[in-house]
């Protein structure tokens, strides 16, 4: 038997060469050099005329290199990929670095404000406090007068005399701050009385005499009415005693 013949190509991948027997030709075999399914071609004749092409289509990948993994199977990242990614992540790392910070500083105004709050809330009650106080020691007492105590009935008339007080009171001037015992001194007599005269013992709040008051008419005719007004001098009186009630007839 005559040996066989060997024919030699390049892989369609690596260019690697490959020596293979001639009745391989147009076999599809694995790369010894860089593993990858190629197809045998015998080499191109000597001849002036090209031979025709043949066309090769890419080959299947085998199970192995479909298993591998996909970063193994993706082409080789370009220095501007690999830049651009590493921008990417660097810029994450700024923004979400400048994120915390604008956070820490929100945060921060917030509890300013709230404890200004607190503060001017504090200022404002101890001055209402204060303003409280400074009106209540500014404001005067009430003055509360006590009822006027019921006019004390008329002395009686003593038998056989024609002049009675029948009413009397302590009044008080429309102008300044004089006070006068009022009252009304009667003539029940037939006859007119000269130099009629009524006195008074002024008296405190305890009872106790302070000072005196007293009025005086030149001339009383019959069954007429005087309207005295004897002038209180004393501060301290609050009520009228008559002590003399006298006059002279014609």
């Amino acid at each position: 038997m005559s040996e066989p013949r060997f024919l030699k190509c390049s892989c369609a991948y690596c260019g690697g060469h490959i020596e293979f027997p001639a009745h391989g030709v147009g076999m599809e075999i694995n790369c010894p050099h860089c593993g990858q399914s190629t197809l045998l071609a015998a080499p191109a004749l000597p001849s002036s005329v090209p031979p025709p092409l043949v066309a090769t289509a890419r080959p299947p990948q085998s199970p192995q290199a479909s298993q591998q993994p996909q970063a193994l199977q993706s082409p080789q990242s370009s220095p501007a990929t690999a830049t651009a990614a590493a921008d990417a992540t660097e810029g994450g790392g700024a923004r979400g670095k400048r994120g915390k910070l604008i956070g820490g500083i929100v945060g921060l105004v917030v509890v300013a404000l709230i404890v200004v709050a607190g503060v001017a809330k504090k200022i404002r009650d101890k001055s209402a406090a204060g303003e409280g106080a400074a009106a209540s020691a500014n404001t005067k007492p009430t003055l509360v007068t006590p009822p006027p105590e019921p006019e004390p009935p008329p002395p009686p008339r003593v038998p056989g005399e024609d002049l009675q007080v029948l009413k009397q009171q302590i009044q008080k001037a429309e102008q300044g701050s004089l006070r006068y015992v009022s009252g009304v001194v009667t003539n029940h007599g037939d006859r007119q009385f000269f130099n009629v005269k009524v006195e008074y013992e002024m008296l405190n709040a305890k009872g106790q005499v302070v000072g005196n008051a007293n009025d005086y008419l030149g001339n009383l005719a019959p069954h007429a009415a005087w309207n005295f007004r004897a002038q209180i001098l004393d501060r301290d009186a609050a009520k009228p005693r008559l002590t003399k009630l006298t006059g002279e007839k014609e």
